[in-house]
């Protein structure tokens, strides 16, 4: 092993200090060749693109030809060395252990070029070998043009050994029987699971007797997705009187929004009795979602929300006569975030006085203890009385304690069951 006082200095045929090149593309040609030749491995530390920097200096640089502005390189061991485990059996395998090597290469506003600078190629405390460098995890990445080509190898469903073979031979890359995981993983996530939708789909249905519904739009995308198990449809025959509806966002790679529609069982717990997938939650797309329970209208007499008006316009659409109520958690929370953006220069003890009064608005048992405390609230903190005012006071059936008397609640004020 190499040590800071015998470094050993790359042969600089490929690369050189000052060095230009027209593009990235010639750039990452230079790269791979003095990989090649000197056995090392390279990472990006730091870059800014160059789409980040015409937005900022109001420039019209190629982003295609220049995407990147700056970057800086440094060589995998670069920095300081950080073992994997501790004790006696502290785990070595960690590629950092104090190289320097590293160089930049930013564009060239003069000559409309990248250039290289800032060239160390001395490598200290390890020993570069042209015969380990292609093992490096970073060096048998594939690019995206590689990657492409190898999911059509993947398309066929060869095994192992013969995939290894042809990525090999393709693109000249020690490829390890380790990488064909992550690839088969990227594989699946970005070509399986969209064509095996309408097969799970049928599963649902024909094996495990779901309902589904589904709708897939213009360009062949899934707009929303909608099940229910028979165990839930049966909880829901059972329990129908009040539903709660909340949402769950980037719940799959996708990111696609989670509604979650429970009930509340003789036990006072909450049971799900439908989930569904929304490309966007609209109220059209809410409306279709929720249609799935229309034949239960009748005997749903509440509905409780979050303060989501695409889902409040959907559930009066779909439940005209049912009763729509605001969750006091999430009420009580928004005036809390109110309180702390209207009153950042005030002390803990007086925004707590003021989150006290807003609660209790909230819990008001009758239109006199309402009134006397909005009274207070807007003398001692006008700004939260006029946002209140503003967006709660026409809605206040929705989330004030007294007007809920007659409603149907079974004892519910959130959303969580």
């Amino acid at each position: 092993m190499a040590c800071p006082s015998d470094p050993v200095v790359q042969p600089q045929e490929v690369l050189h200090e000052g060095q230009l090149f027209e593009s990235w593309p010639h750039f990452e040609s230079a790269l791979k060749m003095y990989k090649e030749a000197t056995g090392t491995a390279w990472r990006v530390q730091s870059s800014n693109t160059t789409e980040n920097v015409n937005k900022n200096k109001k420039l019209s640089l190629d982003v295609h030809k220049y995407p990147y502005y700056y970057a800086k390189f440094v060589c995998v061991h670069f920095g300081e060395r950080k073992p994997k485990g501790t004790g006696e059996r502290e785990r070595p395998m960690a590629l950092p252990c104090s190289c320097s090597a590293s160089f930049t290469i930013s564009y060239y506003s003069k000559k409309e070029c990248y250039q290289l600078k800032k060239l160390n190629s001395i490598h200290e405390w390890h020993q570069p070998d042209v015969l380990l460098g292609p093992f490096y995890a970073i060096n048998r990445r594939l690019d995206k043009d590689e990657q492409d080509e190898a999911f059509n190898f993947l398309a066929v469903q060869p095994n192992n050994g013969l995939l290894l073979d042809a990525l090999r031979t393709s693109f000249g890359k020690n490829v390890q029987r380790r990488d064909l995981s992550n690839l088969r993983q990227k594989f699946k996530a970005t070509n399986g699971d969209n064509n095996d939708l309408i097969s799970v789909i049928k599963e649902l249905q024909d094996v495990h007797g779901c309902s589904v519904e589904y709708a897939i739009g213009k360009e062949n995308e899934l707009e929303y997705l909608v099940f229910q198990t028979k165990y839930m449809r049966s909880i829901l025959q059972l329990y129908p009187e009040i539903l709660f509806i909340d949402s769950t966002y980037a719940t799959n790679k996708l990111e696609m929004p989670l509604l979650q529609i429970m009930v509340k069982d003789c036990n006072g717990m909450g049971r799900p009795v439908g989930f569904a997938f929304l490309k966007r939650e609209t109220q059209q797309h809410i409306s279709s979602v929720l249609s799935i329970f229309s034949e239960y209208q009748d005997q749903i007499k509440t509905v409780m929300v979050d303060k989501c008006w695409e889902e409040i316009d959907a559930i009066r659409e779909v439940f005209p006569e049912s009763a729509v109520l605001l969750c006091y958690f999430h009420a009580i929370v928004t005036f809390m975030e109110k309180i702390k953006e209207l009153y950042r220069d005030r002390s803990e003890d007086e925004k707590e006085r003021i989150n006290t009064m807003a609660k209790s608005l909230v819990y008001s048992s009758s239109q006199e203890a309402f009134s006397e405390c909005l009274t207070q609230l807007q003398e001692e903190a006008p700004e939260l009385g006029d946002y209140i005012a503003a967006n709660w006071l026409d809605i206040k059936p929705m989330w004030v304690k007294f007007f809920r008397h007659d409603l149907c609640t079974l004892g519910k004020t959130i959303i969580n069951c």
